[in-house]
């Protein structure tokens, strides 16, 4: 067999270092001195660290030095600087001690001003409130001499509904049974103690920031302008019924002059009619008021009896007053009243107040009633079917005395109605033409 060749050691290359024969020479420092040398070998490290300490050394000596020689300028820069920045707080705070002095004082003469226009609201509240009890006895005294409907209409016109704040407005007065003006303010029933307060309390609950001087003033403007129109509206009333008060009597004592009866009053009523001023003061204004309606109530008073009414009312005129052909003779003769053509059993009504004076059988006036009025005036009801009444009663206008009929001396039913003064005959016809001109004053009785 053949063996195979034995293999030959191959050669690995040996890697040698770069310093592989060279010497290091160590770091030395020579001193030669007189022909001698010392070689002193110097340890990097050491030398290194040697250097860092005497840097180091060099930078704290430095900044020491330094230090010693700025130090009084950083600290007189320091203690400048917080006494620059104490200034400036200390000047922050006087000024918004000032502010905080000036807002308090602002906040308490608003509310001495506020505190004065509420006390001023409540004074004018309660002068209102006053003004209703002489109010309330001036519209029942109107109602009672018919002229609460045109008071009331005359308010109506006038009024203007406001509402601010605390200030309530009520729908004015529909007839003087009310006993009140109409209008009220809170508080304004009797302000005083609790009713003050509630006063106040309704005033604070109507502004929603009473620290808002600006919000407040508003709110007092429109409360003074709410409290003005009910001034408005009580003066208007007042001055409306004043006015219509004496249009009346005016009325009322020139028809009465025409008919030349005498009134029960000593003081002469008439002229023009001069307003009062509007600003004038209320009580005068009131007081004016009274007098005018004293003197319509006394002439009212003389009007109920005067027979101015008609006995038949919407009963058509069938033969006047005067001279006449007589039905019966065919010869002229006088008429000494008015016939009223009525069918039988139409109601005959007084034509003013007074006391029956006769109620039976009379001749050819066939059943009479005769009813006398003061002042020498007398009316008579003739040729009734049935009276209603006795003699020495007394009746108010408008009360039934008997029935149309046709009893003595009558061609047919109707009413036979005289008016009498001093036991003449007078024309009733002037009479009932009053009473239609005075129409409204009689509680619409004229026929």
């Amino acid at each position: 067999m053949n063996r195979p060749p034995p293999r030959q050691p191959v050669a690995v290359p040996v890697r040698e270092p770069r310093s592989f024969g060279k010497r290091t020479q160590p770091v030395s420092i020579t001193l030669a001195r007189n022909g001698r040398e010392r070689r002193f070998a110097i340890n990097p490290f050491v030398a290194v660290s040697g250097i860092c300490l005497f840097l180091m050394f060099s930078a704290g000596y430095l900044g020491s030095t330094a230090y010693l020689m700025l130090r009084d300028d950083l600290i007189g820069m320091t203690h400048a600087r917080n006494a620059r920045l104490l200034h400036e707080y200390e000047d922050r705070i006087a000024a918004l001690r000032t502010n905080l002095d000036r807002v308090t004082s602002r906040q308490l003469l608003d509310q001495k001003a506020i505190e004065a226009n509420v006390q001023k609201l409540i004074k004018r509240q309660e002068q209102l409130g006053n003004r209703n009890s002489r109010l309330g006895i001036a519209l029942q005294e109107a109602g009672n001499l018919g002229l609460a409907p045109s008071l009331s209409a005359t308010s109506q016109d006038a009024a203007d509904p406001v509402t601010t704040g605390s200030v309530e407005r009520l729908a004015p007065p529909s007839g003087a049974e009310s006993g009140s003006i109409g209008f009220s303010l809170r508080g304004s029933a009797g302000i005083g103690g609790a009713d003050e307060a509630n006063t106040r309390r309704s005033f604070v609950a109507a502004s929603p920031d009473m620290t808002d001087y600006g919000q407040a003033q508003s709110l007092f403007a429109n409360m003074r302008e709410s409290i003005e129109t009910v001034d408005r509206q009580q003066r208007t009333l007042v001055e409306g019924l004043r006015r219509k008060a004496n249009e009346r009597s005016a009325r009322i004592a020139r028809v009465l002059n025409r008919l030349k009866v005498a009134t029960s009053s000593d003081d002469a009523v008439g002229g023009p009619y001069v307003p009062v001023e509007p600003r004038a003061d209320f009580e005068a204004q009131v007081d004016a008021l009274d007098q005018s309606l004293k003197n319509l109530r006394t002439l009212s008073t003389d009007l109920v009896r005067v027979p101015v009414a008609s006995p038949a009312p919407n009963a058509p005129l069938s033969s006047p007053f005067g001279v006449r052909s007589d039905p019966f003779l065919g010869k002229l003769a006088m008429h000494s009243g008015l016939d009223f053509r009525a069918t039988y059993g139409s109601p005959v009504l007084a034509a003013a107040d007074g006391k029956v004076l006769d109620a039976g059988r009379n001749g050819g006036y066939g059943n009479l009633v005769e009813i006398g009025h003061g002042n020498g005036l007398s009316t008579r009801y003739a040729h009734l079917s049935r009276i209603a009444v006795k003699s020495g009663q007394s009746v108010k206008r408008g009360t039934v005395v008997g029935w149309v009929g046709s009893t003595g001396r009558s061609t047919g039913p109707h009413l036979h109605y005289e008016i009498r003064r001093g036991g003449l005959a007078v024309d009733p016809a002037a009479y009932v033409k009053a009473g239609r001109e005075l129409a409204d004053a009689m509680g619409g009785k004229a026929g």
